[in-house]
């Protein structure tokens, strides 16, 4: 399977019991050595998921031993689960810079999902980062900052700042991105006087789990001098947005738009006809305009079906790892 598709592809889920790989449901022994059996594989997978069986499901806090054993004997990315409870026991196996999966914690309430992740978090490298003043008074004491980098949902970056863990909590909870101000020393949500807020999609740690990189729906200009981005005054003109744009031309018609006029019969017939002229076309110059119309058209048709741009690129993946 590795050589098929690809070390990074694969993880690895192991059941062990004192340290003994057990199968069939945990009822079936193997003789195996937890650590024996994962150096074996490390070679093979990009990540093991161990589960320790005797605290699995029990809510008595996970036994991280053989954690310590498992993390000290290979490299590749470890994911622990059986027990975990408290938010304590998911900062303890960070530290072990491995992974925790929960179940019945999030199940019964007693963990919540966000302050998981951001108790998972390496917020000790953030102590490098002290609050800016401008005046002559004492400096607050230093806070633990992370920095995190904001893209759009097409991947193009728009902003960096930092945030601790109230503008984390914070961010989960109104759903829209907030940051902590080293010029104010406050918590600040962007967006919060302009309108102009960044609407959160998705947050991710890097593998250091020291810098966070956040996804998120830009409701305006992102950047203060009123550009798009902080990076770029335009925006990047890609596949996704296009498809954005017809989407609300779609939910929201106006009068003479041509793409609201495209129903599903013409839209239909325009992607064959603009597939029959791309075909033909000769020259690099007509190539390049047929297939902009054909691109065009066929996001009309799937906008008008609910099939988003995602929905194809993941196929498109799933197809290049076969």
């Amino acid at each position: 399977m590795s050589k098929k598709i690809g070390r990074e592809r694969l993880i690895v889920a192991v059941d062990a019991r004192n340290s003994e790989i057990v199968i069939d449901g945990w009822k079936t022994p193997t003789g195996l050595d937890l650590i024996e059996a994962a150096k074996k594989v490390e070679p093979f997978a990009a990540e093991i998921l161990f589960t320790c069986v005797e605290r699995e499901g029990t809510m008595t806090g996970i036994d991280l031993a053989p954690a310590r054993k498992l993390r000290d004997a290979v490299k590749c990315q470890i994911t622990v689960a059986g027990g975990v409870s408290t938010l304590a026991e998911v900062e303890e196996i960070a530290a072990l810079n491995c992974d925790a999966q929960l179940g019945m914690a999030l199940y019964t309430g007693k963990i919540n999902l966000a302050n998981a992740f951001i108790a998972s978090l390496n917020w000790k490298k953030g102590q490098a980062f002290p609050p800016i003043s401008d005046s002559q008074s004492p400096l607050p004491a230093p806070k633990s900052l992370l920095p995190i980098i904001v893209q759009s949902p097409d991947g193009q970056v728009m902003m960096t700042g930092f945030t601790d863990k109230e503008a984390l909590a914070e961010t989960f909870k109104r759903g829209n991105v907030c940051f902590h101000s080293r010029t104010r020393n406050k918590l600040w949500m962007k967006g919060e006087n302009s309108g102009n807020t960044l609407k959160l999609i998705r947050l991710r740690a890097d593998c250091d789990r020291d810098a966070l990189l956040a996804d998120a729906e830009p409701a305006g200009p992102v950047c203060h001098t009123g550009a798009w981005s902080c990076f770029d005054t335009n925006r990047n003109y890609t596949f996704q947005y296009l498809h954005n744009i017809i989407e609300e031309r779609l939910r929201n018609p106006s009068a003479g738009s041509y793409t609201a006029a495209l129903d599903d019969d013409l839209v239909r017939e325009k992607v064959m006809e603009e597939a029959k002229e791309l075909c033909e076309a000769k020259t690099r110059g007509d190539i390049v305009w047929e297939a902009a119309d054909l691109l065009y058209f066929a996001s009309v048709l799937m906008a008008r079906k609910g099939v988003s741009v995602q929905e194809v690129m993941d196929e498109l993946d799933r197809r290049h790892k076969k």
